[in-house]
């Protein structure tokens, strides 16, 4: 058989990717993805391990599963979970499917998974680490240590990747890469509802101004911060209302402090976090009121809706996320998140659509898939891969 000359003789053979998730549950599913569009269009042929959680929970928001996805089934937390028996089944999997890479998101299993590289073919192991609690415990120490030249870790941010490098300074500098979870700009907003269309959903009066939260984790502090500067805007702000997102597990501290304050029909909560960033543009402003996390999903999705953000600044990532795209107070200053969202309250139709535009010219430089991938496959570490 004759070939033309524009088909090439031999074809490069995809590496296979494995990627392990702790569980398939927002908001475990929304990083695995995010991590996930970093590899689309490379060379790897891309699965997805969920250790735990249902089938159900691979259809939130109607996607579409974009890698061949396992599911193990596993209670969270439970001996089947990390015990002899687990770490068998691990074992298999790799030696059937043969892969070149693991990236691990779950620290447990990736104890589990450095142990098996003793009685497999060699694969790069990559672990992801999210915050500098979740590096400093005494185990991972041990496991960095021993492991400092054998282990890829990608950070969530290039703050979090020097604290790491400063802390555990035995760790080779090109070990230690930052890997900005990649946001699918277009896809994204495909799903967002429209602003009346979400406000009829969440069962929100369209004349209010609507300010929201969607945080996961919150301290009491930063939630009296939040209530305090609210009472302080509704004074001067008759039609401004709180919403809460996700918020089942502190709403009733939330109701007696609101209470207390008077403000309690200003209030609104809705339990459906798992979806809260497809309702993002039923909200005039989002308030973020903790700066703890070293990258927070959210904050992309955020801006990515086009809704103004508030946020404060502490020792996470948000000025680094933000960029100059938000207003910004200083963490649990009561005082200056007031004078913030009262400044976002009184913003013109004009500086709005200008703050936005602004938004996505930020998000598409710095945390679209393209310009994650681009980052990431031109620092030194991917070189390893």
């Amino acid at each position: 058989m004759k070939l033309s000359g524009n088909i090439p003789l031999v074809m490069t053979k995809k590496q296979k990717l494995l990627q392990i998730i702790e569980s398939n549950r927002f908001p475990f599913s929304d990083i695995a993805k995010h991590y996930a569009v970093v590899f689309d269009e490379s060379r790897y042929e891309v699965v997805d391990l969920y250790l735990s959680g249902s089938d159900r929970g691979l259809f939130v928001n109607g996607d579409k599963l974009l890698h061949r996805t396992l599911m193990w089934g596993l209670e969270d937390q439970s001996s089947e979970a990390h015990g002899l028996r687990f770490f068998y089944r691990l074992v298999s999997l790799l030696r059937i499917e043969q892969f070149d890479v693991v990236i691990c998101h779950d620290t447990k299993t990736l104890y589990s998974l450095s142990l098996a590289r003793r009685f497999l073919r060699r694969f790069e192991l990559v672990g992801v680490v999210y915050n500098i609690a979740q590096a400093s415990k005494k185990l991972q120490q041990m496991f960095l240590m021993i492991n400092k030249d054998k282990v890829l870790l990608l950070t969530a941010s290039d703050q979090l990747k020097h604290r790491i490098l400063k802390t555990f300074p035995y760790i080779p500098a090109d070990r230690v890469q930052t890997c900005y979870p990649g946001l699918d700009f277009k896809r994204f907003k495909s799903d967002l509802f429209k602003k009346v269309e979400a406000r009829d959903h969440l069962h929100l009066d369209q004349n209010d101004f609507l300010f929201a939260n969607v945080e996961q984790v919150e301290s009491v502090e930063n939630r009296t911060t939040l209530l305090k500067s609210f009472a302080l805007l509704s004074k001067v702000c008759p039609n401004a209302k709180l919403v809460f997102m996700g918020s089942e597990h502190w709403q009733q501290s939330i109701s007696i402090q609101a209470r207390q304050l008077f403000i309690d029909d200003k209030l609104f909560f809705h339990d459906t976090h798992a979806l809260a960033d497809v309702y993002l543009k039923a909200f005039d402003a989002i308030i973020w009121t903790s700066d703890k996390q070293d990258f927070n999903l959210s904050l992309l999705a955020s801006m990515a809706s086009g809704v103004p953000i508030v946020a404060a600044t502490g020792s996470g990532a948000t000025s680094e996320i933000l960029g100059n795209t938000a207003s910004l107070f200083k963490e649990n200053d009561v005082y200056q998140l007031a004078y913030q969202i009262q400044k976002i309250y009184e913003l013109s139709l004009d500086e709005r659509q200008n703050l936005k535009k602004y938004m996505y010219s930020h998000l598409k430089h710095h945390f679209s898939a393209r310009a994650c991938r681009k980052k990431f496959w031109s620092s030194a570490a991917a070189k390893s891969l």
